[in-house]
């Protein structure tokens, strides 16, 4: 963010939860808008990372898998065994 934006930055703290700046070339005026939110809310609270550690770890995790839904923007189907 350029330093010029410094006051808007200083306005993140202050966003309320469905809030956001819109702010860039494609916008007139940076703008503090309202977005509606959905419900059910998604469980997207963070991971504990002491409980996490202690978890037992994928041999191989299927990178691969991963990366082409990512770019193909779906979930990669289950492999049947």
């Amino acid at each position: 963010m350029p330093d010029a934006l410094a006051g808007l930055i200083d306005l993140l703290p202050a966003l309320r939860t469905g809030e956001a700046l819109i702010l860039g070339e494609a916008v007139k005026i940076p703008s503090r808008v309202r977005l509606p939110l959905i419900e059910p809310r998604p469980d997207s609270g963070d991971p504990e990372p002491a409980k996490r550690w202690q978890e037992k770890r994928v041999a191989n995790p299927p990178y691969d898998e991963a990366i082409t839904g990512w770019r193909k923007q779906r979930t990669p189907a289950a492999k049947r065994r």
